[in-house]
């Protein structure tokens, strides 16, 4: 079922990993640790990635930027889980 309208545009932000010619293992590294840091299921992938996911799926890639991970700070993790589940984390 089409979601988006023809012409449609879609917005995403998500976790990426830098640069695009990361080795394998590496890359698997990094996403064992941050799904362990942040206690849940996370697989990023480089923008490349990312990219070509989105074109093989029938969207035109217009724009795109990278801004730094703010995920794991104490004031970006309170506002998400709350001070309750900041605690749990720590």
């Amino acid at each position: 079922a089409r979601i988006l309208q023809s012409n449609g545009r879609y917005g995403i932000h998500e976790l990426c990993i830098t640069p695009d010619n990361i080795d394998e293992n590496t890359k698997r590294k990094i996403q064992k640790a941050v799904s362990q840091t942040i206690q849940h299921p996370a697989k990023p992938i480089t923008p490349s990635e990312w990219k070509t996911l989105l074109e093989d799926n029938g969207f035109v890639v217009e724009f795109e930027a990278l801004a730094p991970m703010h995920l794991l700070e104490p004031k970006r993790v309170i506002a998400d889980e709350g001070i309750l589940g900041f605690i749990k984390i720590l």
